[in-house]
């Protein structure tokens, strides 16, 4: 079975108490459940589904957007953050219509321009261009990023840029989404 659908499908345990996950590997776990055919899932996929949508959804940051945990601690609240904004943007594409969803794009278009690595760069555009949106322009381009990062070092970097610039980047558009849900 996929890791990453293992993980949505079969809550960690510890101490015998199920542990709540952040929103990186959920919003992960939601995306390779996706394309799965529900014949290959097991009959609580969709019911753990829901949960990770859920999960995701509590915890948000306030305005918008996710950062790698709970949206505050200690009665701090938390900052948001691209790449666990964009990952769970694209996790939720199949409701492009809530609040949530709305206020968190809001935020990443807005994060936009401040980006500074390339992983973050790829995922918001690739987030962005999933909900239709056009990435704000002024910001550093992908010569850029790999003038300043070298960033052929990291294999998941160089994976997130190469969706960003091709067309296999449009496969993550909301339609698809929702088509995946439906499946």
């Amino acid at each position: 079975m996929n890791c990453a659908r293992d993980q949505l499908l079969e809550p960690r345990r510890r101490h015998g108490a199920a542990m709540p996950e952040p929103a990186i590997p959920v919003a992960a776990a939601l995306l390779a459940l996706e394309g799965q055919k529900a014949e290959v899932l097991p009959s609580s996929a969709e019911k753990r589904r829901k949960l990770g949508e859920a999960l995701l959804y509590d915890r948000m940051c306030p305005g918008g957007g996710w950062n790698c945990g709970n949206p505050g601690v200690y009665g701090v609240i938390g900052n948001p953050l691209v790449i666990p904004t964009s990952l769970a943007l694209l996790a939720l594409r199949a409701h492009p219509q809530r609040r949530e969803n709305k206020d968190s794009l809001a935020w990443l278009e807005q994060a936009f321009s401040s980006i500074n690595g390339p992983g973050s760069f790829a995922l918001a555009r690739l987030c962005l261009e999933a909900y239709s949106h056009k990435p704000p322009a002024g910001g550093a381009t992908l010569n850029d990023y790999y003038a300043r990062n070298e960033l052929l070092q990291s294999i998941p970097v160089v994976a997130w840029m190469t969706l960003a610039v091709s067309d296999s980047g449009k496969r993550l558009s909301a339609d698809s989404g929702t088509r995946a849900k439906n499946q």
